[in-house]
Formats: C-alpha cells, structure tokens, sequence
C-alpha cells in the first residue's frame, strides 16, 4: 500500500504540471477533485490513525502486561532461587547434622563394643584366675592330705614291722635260751656218760680182778645206770620237751614271722596299690591337665580367632558403614544435583517458553508492524511513532535478552556456587576421613593393648599350664566356657549373615546409583539438548531481528523519499492560491 502511495503521489506530481501547461479553466474543478479526493484521504487516513492509535494503545497495554507478567515471572524465579538457597542451605545442615549424628554414633557404638570386650576380657580373665587358685588351692590341700595320709601309712607301716621284729627277736632270743639251756643239759648229760663210760671201761678192767668188787661196782654201776637212765629219759624228755616246746616256738616264730610277713605283703600290697592309685591318679591329673591345658590352649587360639575375626568384623563393619555413608552422601549429592539440574532445566524450559513467547510477540508485532507499514503510507509521524515504538519494543527485547543472560550468568553464578559448595563438603568429608583415621589409629593402639592383655592371658595360661592338677568342676565350667563360645561362633555366623546382608544392600545401592548415574547423564544430554536448541532459537530471533532492523531501515528510506515527494506535492498546493 505504501508503494501504491508512492505512485500516486508520483503521478499526481506529474499530472498537475502538465495541468498548468493545459486549459486553465479545468484547473480548479480538478483541484477542487483533488482535494475532494486528499480530504477523503485526510479522512480515511484519520480513521486509519484512530485505529492505529488503538491498536497502538492495545499493544502498549498487552506490552505492560507482558513487562508486568515478565516482572512477576522474575519475582517467582528471585523466590523459587531464594527457595532453593535455604533448601540448599538446609540439606548441608541436615548433611552435615546426619554425619555428625553418624560419627557420633559409630564412636559411641565403638566405645560401647570395646567396653562390653573390655568387660567379658576382664570377667574371663578374672574367672579364669580364681578357678585357677581355687583348682590350686584344691590340689595343694589334696596334696597335702595325700602326703599326710601317706606318712601316717609309711608311719603304721614301720611301726607295724618294728613290732613284729621285736616280737619275732624276743621270740628268737627266747628259742635261743632255751635252745642253749638245753644244749648246756645235753653237754653235761654227755659228760655224765663218758665219765660213767669210762668208769664203766675201768671196772670192766678191773673186773677180773675185782669181780665181787666188779658185781658189786656193776650192781652199783648198774643202778646209777639205772639212776642215770631215768635221768637220760628224764633229760630226754626234757629235751623232747623243749625241742617240742621249741618246735612249737619255732611253728609261732615261723607262724608270726609269716604273718608278719603277710602283713608286711599286704602292706607292701596296699602300699603298692596306693602308689599305683597315686600314680594313676598323678597319670589322670596330668592326663587331665594336658587335656585342659590342650583345651586352654584352644580356648585361647579361639579365643584369639574370635578376636581376629572380631577385629575384621569391626574392620569390615566400619568399611561397610563408610561405604554406606559415602553411599548416602553421593545419593544425596546426585539427588541434589539431579534437583538442581531439574530445576535448571525447568528454569531453561521457562526460559524457552518465555523465548518463544516473546518470539510470537515479536512475530505478530512483525506483522502488525508489517500491516501498519502497509496502511501508514502517507502518515510519516505515525510511522515514526511506530519506528520509535518499534525500537523501544526491540530495547524492551534486548534488555529482556540481557536479562535472561543476566539471570542465565546468575544461574551458573549459583552453580559455580554450589560446586564452591560441594568443595567444602568434599573437604569437610576428608576431615571426617581423617578423624576417622585418627579413631582406627586409636583402634589399632586399643589391638596392641589387647595383645598385650592377651599376652598376659598367656602368660596366666603357661602358668595354668604349669599346674598339675584339675577336677571335674574345672571340666564342667571348661564346658560351660566352650558353651559360651559356642554362643559366640553363633552371634559370629549372625554377624557373617548381617554382613552378608549388607554387602547384598550395598551391591543393590551401587546397581541403584549406577541406575540413577546413567539417568543424570540421559538428563543432562536432554539439558545440553535443549540449551543447544535454546541457542539456536536465540540466534534465530536474533537473525530475525536483524532482518527488522534491515526492514525498518528500508522502511526509513521509502517514508524518506515519500516524505521529499510530499514535500514536492504541498510546495504548488501551497502556492496556488496566491
């Protein structure tokens, strides 16, 4: 319409000057055409101007009320970042009020395992030391009574045979009186015999001679004979006598002196019986011993089993827990940052929106524009309004633009703070670590305080095992002991389980942060994505206000020329009546 304009104007400016050339009369009935025809222009070009003045008015209002939406949309994102700051403030304190709260309860579920062992250490020990005087205490009273017992025997014993030697010497010196008694009588006897032999011999000699002498001496001889014979057989049966009487006491003395002698075997006997006791009782107590000195000494290996499995247990319980810990702290990383990513994105998605808003604004103000161009083709002031309002529109855009990259600079600002953020986690997570380190070094000093208790545990073993004799009772409270560890080879394989468990938890963790991982990643290539697209939307509205721009300058050019042709058109209207 605008170059339709033009062309009107150009061969109205050519029409009038052949005019003046022509017949002057229809001069004016032409002019009074023309101007006829310029105020119904005039007219229309008035109401095109209402209209566009409305139209104007419409667009400053909908331009108000997208600068006032624009105003609320900045207010909401200042509170949605505002928001997010105390939320973010809010999940370090509650991160780091949950590690506090961790490290507090590690120390003091390691403070109460190491008392509770401490405790069972000591109580076992103590245990073992008093059953170890009381088996002592036990043994040396046994050992005392045995030796007493003992002694009385020994001292019954040779009292016993003292007696029986003394009563078989009386006896024997008794024997060997009479046995001389009658030794002397049988002497004297033998005397009397070869005397009266020899009397005898000499009467016999003098027989011949003395033959009434040798009858009378053989009658006299024959009755001392006689006299003598009766003593002979009074002397043998004294002799029979005693040598009955001495058989007899010789029968007792043998008769004693065996049962002396059996006395002294079956003393012999019980003595020999009691030794064998003694020493099967001395075999069975060492036995004893070696088995519960072999038991002590597999008490204490498991014992130190249990220790090292105790201590890989608290080892690989603290490492589950500060993998679980690390585990929670990446979780609540990744949550975090999946938020602020989500977020972000929302933020770009808005931003987008508002960009292809304010593209459809920018695109229908074009058009309007466009449509005023083509209807504005004599009205250069409207047209310059427009221009200007045009520019101000696009001043209105681009500081909308600064302000999107101010916020978008705000944003990485925030970011930027954030990984500020997330550096004094990583650092405050190393100071744990460290403290950590510091509390295993206090761990490893409390293992070489227990080895050495355990050190003096076997020092009491060695000399448990010096020992030399236990009872059933020490069986019995060894079995209650193996019992006990027992119980804790079953708390151990629950311990086995609730590890296994756990390390089953962790592995489930890491395939769900892998899981989630490989989500971030599909989020953020989504993000690059759609900044990517955003830019290429900005370039583009950016070309495209470029190709306004171009247009407005044409524009500038063509009211330009209008405006010298208008010129050229007043200049003889203007002259004609004068």
């Amino acid at each position: 319409m605008l170059m339709c304009l033009i062309s009107k104007l150009g061969s109205t400016a050519l029409f009038i000057p052949g005019a003046q050339y022509g017949d002057p009369n229809p001069l004016p009935l032409q002019l009074e055409v023309k101007k006829e025809q310029l105020e119904g222009e005039n007219q229309e070009l008035l109401l095109r101007k209402e209209q566009l003045q409305n139209e104007i008015q419409r667009l400053h209002m909908e331009l108000n009320g997208e600068i006032e939406k624009s105003a609320r949309t900045r207010d909401q994102l200042q509170q949605r970042l505002s928001q997010l700051e105390q939320d973010k403030e809010s999940a370090i304190r509650q991160h780091h009020q949950a590690h506090e709260d961790d490290v507090e309860r590690m120390t003091r579920e390691r403070e109460k395992l190491r008392h509770d062992l401490e405790t069972t250490r000591e109580e076992i020990i103590r245990q073992l030391t008093r059953e170890k005087d009381e088996s002592t205490q036990r043994y040396e009273k046994e050992k005392e009574d045995l030796h007493y017992e003992l002694a009385n025997i020994i001292t019954e014993r040779d009292q016993s045979l003292i007696e029986a030697e003394n009563e078989k010497q009386k006896l024997l010196s008794i024997a060997q009186s009479e046995r001389n008694a009658i030794a002397e009588k049988l002497s004297l006897t033998k005397d009397d015999l070869l005397r009266i032999q020899v009397e005898l011999d000499k009467a016999r000699r003098d027989g011949a001679l003395h033959h009434e002498q040798d009858r009378q001496l053989l009658s006299i001889a024959q009755s001392e004979r006689n006299a003598i014979a009766e003593k002979l057989s009074l002397t043998k049966d004294d002799l029979l006598r005693i040598q009955v009487e001495l058989d007899k006491a010789r029968r007792d003395g043998a008769l004693h002196h065996e049962q002396d002698r059996q006395v002294i075997i079956s003393l012999q006997d019980e003595l020999k019986k009691f030794h064998n006791k003694f020493e099967d009782a001395n075999i069975a107590n060492d036995r004893d011993i070696k088995a519960l000195t072999s038991d002590l000494e597999q008490v204490r290996q498991q014992k130190q089993l249990l220790n090292h499995e105790n201590f890989e247990i608290k080892t690989q319980l603290k490492l589950t827990e500060d993998n679980r810990d690390q585990l929670k702290r990446d979780l609540i990383d990744s949550n975090r940052r999946i938020r602020e990513y989500e977020e972000n994105l929302t933020i770009q998605r808005k931003e987008i929106q508002d960009l292809k808003r304010y593209l459809q604004d920018e695109q229908r103000d074009k058009e309007l524009s466009l449509r005023s161009c083509e209807d504005l083709r004599t009205k250069l002031k409207s047209v310059e309004n427009e221009k200007i309002d045009l520019r101000q529109v696009l001043e209105e855009a681009k500081q909308r633009i600064i302000v999107l990259d101010e916020q978008k600079s705000q944003v990485q600002k925030d970011a930027n703070d954030l990984r500020h953020n997330l550096r004094d986690v990583e650092r405050s997570r190393l100071e744990a670590r460290r403290e950590l380190q510091e509390l295993r070094r206090h761990v490893k000093m409390l293992d070489g305080e227990t080895k050495k208790k355990s050190k003096e545990v076997e020092e009491l073993a060695d000399r448990v095992r010096q020992d030399e004799h236990r009872e059933e009772e020490m069986r019995r409270e060894v079995f209650g002991q193996k019992q006990r560890f027992v119980e804790a080879e079953a708390s151990r394989e629950v311990l086995r389980k609730e590890l296994a468990n756990i390390q089953r938890h962790y592995v489930e963790l890491e395939d769900e942060q892998r899981m989630k991982e490989r989500d971030y990643q599909l989020a953020v290539e989504d993000a690059r994505r759609l900044e990517r697209k955003a830019i290429d939307e900005r370039r583009n509205v950016e070309l495209a206000l470029e190709g306004a721009n171009q247009m407005i300058s044409e524009l500038r050019i063509v009211l330009s020329g209008a405006e010298g042709r208008a010129m050229a058109f007043h200049l003889p209207m203007v002259n004609q009546p004068n």
